[in-house]
């Protein structure tokens, strides 16, 4: 499969998302040479990504109702939105028909980032008992552990570097925010006393 990640902007227009869905070939701007070349890919052949389509504004969201709306049935098409907020996502977007599947990725635990971690790189999970230590539970999900080994794909040191950092990151900034908090409780406190 070839992934299409469609970017949606206020430039975005009807003819372009009619184009990607609907014509085999495709422009490809190639951004060091600046020059567009052209590519056949089948329409079996790929799959369409929205992201954050809890964050769509109402022309942006439009754009993807109607293109919906006009899509015929196409066998093998695949097309996947993401979303932090199923809450926030426009209903209509979610009725049967549209959706055929929901799936919530949750927080990982340790054992689940070291098991995705070893099957990537194709390690025994014992290798990374030390990097156990190093993680804390329900501080990730999945697309964060997948974005950054897809990034270090052929660099697992740095990738393991770059998790334990950013777990380390993520626990200072949630105790930071827990003191403050405290802070705040006590200055409250003394004032009402």
């Amino acid at each position: 499969r070839h992934l299409i990640s469609v970017k949606l902007s206020k430039k975005t227009t009807h003819k372009q998302l009619h184009t990607l869905f609907f014509d085999e070939n495709l422009h490809l701007y190639d951004k060091n040479s600046r020059k567009t070349r052209l590519i056949t890919i089948p329409f079996d052949q790929r799959m369409y990504l929205f992201e954050n389509v809890d964050h769509l504004g109402s022309k942006q969201f439009s754009f993807i109702k109607d293109l919906l709306y006009g899509l015929l049935e196409t066998p093998e098409r695949f097309i996947v939105f993401t979303a932090d907020d199923i809450k926030a996502v426009e209903p209509s977007l979610l009725t049967a028909g549209r959706i055929d599947k929901t799936i919530h990725l949750d927080f990982c635990d340790v054992d689940t980032i070291v098991h995705m971690i070893s099957d990537f790189y194709e390690n025994n999970i014992e290798d990374y008992d030390g990097v156990k230590i190093s993680l804390k539970d329900n501080v990730f999900n999945r697309s964060t552990i997948y974005e950054i080994l897809f990034r270090n794909i052929t660099n697992q040191d740095n990738a393991l570097k770059e998790i334990v950092d950013l777990c380390n990151s993520e626990i200072e900034e949630s105790e930071k925010t827990s003191d403050d908090h405290d802070d705040l409780k006590e200055e409250i406190t003394s004032m009402i006393s």
